[in-house]
């Protein structure tokens, strides 16, 4: 995505991308995916050189670890080889660490307002660096700091809405990932735990709270230091992401990668923590070859490419081969980018939330081809499987498997005119991390989720009529594009005018409640759009 910001401007506003990440990468990936990437290795050794520093300057003891910990950390090592966003904002932090123990307000001010578009841990970088700001600068300075942070943020926003009047951007705030409702899953409460070994181990783990026991008893005697603001980061990003995981909220996959973002500063707070008498440095070096001990043991420094690429590689494989000038449709990008066709020419490359989810084929021609995957096909896309399983103008092409992914390569054929009977697919509606197939008749949400999409309707639909019965505990909603929910119970039925804008079909349930029965009856037949 990041290579086709040149040619499109708005790739350098997508709240996906990262705009600060985009940025950085822009240019390194104008000349290929070795330049790309070698930024990234570069950006890390930087981080390592900040991390330095600021050990040099704490007075850490065997500062000479801290490049170890680092580098030997299946983390912090996928996020730079596979150049994604996690590496520049490694940079960030540790460079707004420097800048507050330089006391530089300024120019850290106008970085940590820089940050917010580069990571959404950015958030509570930001909202501890105010603070310390605020505690420690002259009190002259602090609404001209609290200005700079915010400086950037209204800079971009100005910039966006005057590119937008052009229709050169494509506002985050009108990203249709935000008019769906989206839930990518939800696990236990220890789950990063059970994964520590792809982003900590148990050694490091241990001593992160024997770090944190030490600092919270200093904290009492002696006054605040820079050093308990690192505390506070380490571990509000791991509570705020477990707790993200747990309820399944703001698209949280539960990634362990993600927290590749606090192995710097842990590894600052452990050497940290310990002081500096004598036999620290062997503490520590004994607790790192604990560390890289587990980690070879578990193969977890072995960096190999991931399943997403793998079956990617092959899908854009078949892709080479087809007519080049073909259009195509998917949500999934990284085979469309592999396969070198421009997936940022919305004309020839159409995403499937584009489409109406009752019938996607209304809006494509004969020859066409749509890709559907099981990560992001019907979470971000809005698409289920078995809609286009019964679409008759799709024409299953190829399955690609590998291990729990897969891909589905469906052709456009002539178009026919079909009454379309829900009730039909909704039994087989499974959207992973949303539904789950409980037996033949019946849909079941996913606890702890309290609300589950049905289906969005578009404007083309002409809704007849809407049946269905679940749960006592559970009611359906209508929630039109404006604003409006209608509630409309438990079970019922209710006829809809042709819509004129798009409605989202919720089933809300306080403990997971099943829907027995759903229908939708419609036989519209859409406009296609070329």
């Amino acid at each position: 995505m990041t290579k086709y910001a040149l040619q499109d401007p708005s790739i350098f506003f997508n709240s996906w991308a990262r705009p600060a990440h985009v940025l950085f990468g822009v240019l390194p990936a104008q000349f290929g995916y070795i330049p790309y990437i070698a930024a990234h290795v570069a950006i890390t050794i930087a981080t390592i050189v900040l991390s330095l520093e600021l050990g040099r300057r704490w007075k850490v003891p065997a500062l000479w670890l801290i490049p170890w910990w680092i580098t030997v950390n299946r983390a912090v090592l996928y996020v730079t080889l596979a150049g994604l966003t996690e590496s520049l904002f490694l940079f960030i932090v540790m460079l707004a660490l420097l800048g507050l123990e330089r006391q530089k307000w300024k120019s850290t001010a106008v970085l940590l307002g820089a940050a917010l578009f580069s990571r959404p841990e950015a958030l509570l970088l930001v909202v501890l660096g105010v603070l310390w700001m605020v505690a420690k600068a002259p009190r002259r300075e602090i609404w001209i700091l609290i200005a700079c942070v915010l400086s950037v943020p209204v800079v971009m926003y100005l910039v966006e809405n005057w590119l937008s009047h052009d229709d050169l951007v494509w506002k985050q705030s009108e990203f249709p990932i935000r008019s769906i409702l989206n839930v990518y899953g939800s696990g236990d409460w220890t789950h990063f735990y059970q994964l520590r070994h792809k982003w900590a181990s148990t050694p490091l783990i241990f001593g992160g709270f024997l770090a944190t026991i030490l600092l919270v008893i200093r904290a009492i005697a002696k006054q605040i230091q820079i050093i308990h603001f690192v505390l506070v980061y380490v571990w509000g990003v791991v509570i705020v992401h477990s707790f993200l995981w747990h309820f399944g909220l703001m698209g949280s996959l539960g990634l362990p990668r993600i927290l590749a973002v606090v192995i710097p500063p842990l590894a600052l707070l452990l050497h940290f923590s310990l002081g500096s008498k004598r036999l620290v440095p062997a503490f520590l070096t004994l607790l790192f070859i604990a560390h890289s001990a587990e980690l070879i043991y578990h193969q977890s420094l072995r960096f190999e490419r991931s399943p997403q690429q793998v079956l990617a590689q092959h899908v854009a494989e078949w892709i080479k081969v087809q007519n080049p000038n073909l259009n195509w449709s998917a949500q999934w990008s990284m085979p469309i980018v592999l396969a070198d066709l421009p997936s940022e020419d919305t004309g020839r490359i159409r995403r499937l939330w584009t489409l109406p989810p009752l019938r996607p084929s209304s809006y494509l021609n004969p020859g066409e081809f749509l890709l559907w995957d099981n990560i992001t096909g019907f979470r971000e896309g809005g698409i289920d499987q078995a809609v286009l399983d019964r679409d008759p103008n799709l024409s299953l092409a190829r399955i690609f498997r590998y291990k729990n992914l897969e891909v589905r390569a469906y052709e456009v054929v002539e178009s026919t005119h079909f009454d379309f009977h829900l009730s039909e697919v909704v039994p087989f509606v499974s959207g992973i991390g949303v539904w789950e197939r409980s037996d033949s008749a019946s849909l079941r949400i996913r606890p702890p989720k309290k609300l589950g999409r049905i289906i969005g309707l578009p404007p083309s639909v002409q809704l007849r009529t809407i049946k269905w019965e679940g749960d006592s505990t559970g009611t359906l909603l209508l929630k039109h594009s404006n604003g409006h929910t209608e509630v409309l119970g438990s079970k019922g039925h209710c006829r809809i005018k042709p819509l004129s804008k798009s409605i989202t079909v919720l089933w809300r349930s306080e403990r997971g409640a099943v829907l027995h029965q759903f229908d939708l009856i419609t036989n519209s037949q859409p406009e296609k759009k070329h």
